[in-house]
This record gives structure tokens, C-alpha cells and sequence, in this order.
């Protein structure tokens, strides 16, 4: 979202050429993202202490640990998530979001060839044959 938007400004402001720049905007996802999660962790640990979403502890263990542990909230990776799709969101190129694929597929040893070029595969890895 933003780097489109950002980006329709290059033509007066020359210095945003510098979002162009992928490791530019992946250090900006990742710095966003760690903002997102110091921002909402706290309310949400809170929340989840609330409607008690606990997981289960294992009672294998010492028994100080299962002690310590009942009533911890889990789903943390909920936060987590939350914090890596809202800076992807941000400073990802939703128009291009497949630039990388090119429409090649690649299957294969020279032993799958003709089960390769059947499933359109455009290039076929030959290795087995010239290592052998």
C-alpha cells in the first residue's frame, strides 16, 4: 500500500526512489512489523489472559514448572502473524506480487523427462545423466 503510494510520487520527490529498492523496503517490513507486535503484544497477552486461552501443559514435567505455567496464555503466534502480514501489507508490491515466477516449470531428473514435458514442464533439469 504504501509503496505504491510512495512510489507515484518519484517524478517530484526523487529521494523515494529509494523505495524502489527491495532490501530498502524489507528492512522497513521488518522494523514495522516488530512495531506492530510491541503495539498490540501487550493487549493481547492481556486479552488472552481474560478469556483464559491457555494451552495445555504437560505433565511429564517438573512440578514447579506445571506451577508456573497454568494460567499462561498461549496463541503468541497469533502476534506474530499479525505483525509479518501487516508489514508485508505495507511495503510489499501488490501489483507484482508473482515477479519472481516467470512461468517456468521445473521438474525433474532427465529419468522424469517425459513425465516432465507431459505435466508442461519448460525446462528439465539433466543432472543424472552427466553426473552419472
Amino acid at each position: 500500500m504504501l509503496f505504491s503510494f510512495l512510489t507515484s510520487f518519484i517524478d517530484q520527490y526523487s529521494f523515494l526512489n529509494v523505495f524502489k529498492y527491495l532490501t530498502f523496503r524489507t528492512g522497513l517490513s521488518v522494523v514495522t512489523s516488530l512495531v506492530v507486535v510491541f503495539i498490540i503484544g501487550g493487549p493481547l497477552i492481556k486479552l488472552f489472559s481474560e478469556k483464559m486461552i491457555t494451552g495445555p501443559i504437560r505433565q511429564d514435567g517438573p512440578i514447579d514448572h506445571i506451577i508456573k505455567k497454568s494460567g499462561t496464555p498461549t496463541m503468541g503466534g497469533v502476534i506474530i502473524i499479525i505483525g509479518i502480514i501487516s508489514g508485508t501489507l505495507l511495503w510489499a508490491d501488490l501489483k507484482n506480487i508473482y515477479s519472481e515466477y516467470k512461468g517456468e516449470l521445473s521438474m525433474g531428473m532427465s529419468e522424469d523427462y517425459e513425465i516432465a514435458l507431459d505435466y508442461g514442464a519448460t525446462i528439465v533439469r539433466v543432472g543424472s545423466k552427466i553426473f552419472k
